[in-house]
């Protein structure tokens, strides 16, 4: 049984912003509805050794101003594998709707000697699934 229903995901830059709801519901609705938040998932970039592996945040509320991180700030999802970096996480719902997958690069540059042009060209062809 699904927990939660995915109403929209918006993502731009290292940004993935979930809206959990029920599904059909009209915004009113939504806005005004016991238990609906948003969900926020996103990596904090290449300048923190911790920086390039996966964070998730809670709305504080059914708006998507005020937030908590998840798992005491520390990251949710990390990698050993490859180059021992996530970046750019995107969720994809299962077609038979009750799974969610968080899919990321396989991507490390912090303290790494390779240039960006380097890392996409010869670095890691690998997806974190």
């Amino acid at each position: 049984m699904v927990k939660f229903t995915t109403v929209a995901t918006f993502c731009a830059s290292t940004l993935c912003l979930l809206v959990w709801g029920t599904a059909g519901a009209a915004i009113e609705e939504r806005q005004t509805a016991t238990g609906a938040f948003y969900g926020y998932i996103y990596f904090q970039g290449e300048g923190l050794s911790n920086g390039e592996q996966i964070y998730f945040a809670v709305s504080k509320t059914n708006s998507p101003v005020s937030w908590n991180v998840i798992n005491g700030g520390k990251p949710v999802l990390t990698s050993t594998l490859g180059t021992k970096g996530l970046r750019d996480p995107f969720i994809i719902r299962d077609p038979s709707g009750n799974k969610f997958y968080v899919i990321a690069t396989d991507l490390r540059m912090f303290g790494g000697t390779q240039t960006w042009d380097q890392a996409s060209r010869e670095g890691s062809l690998s997806l974190a699934i």
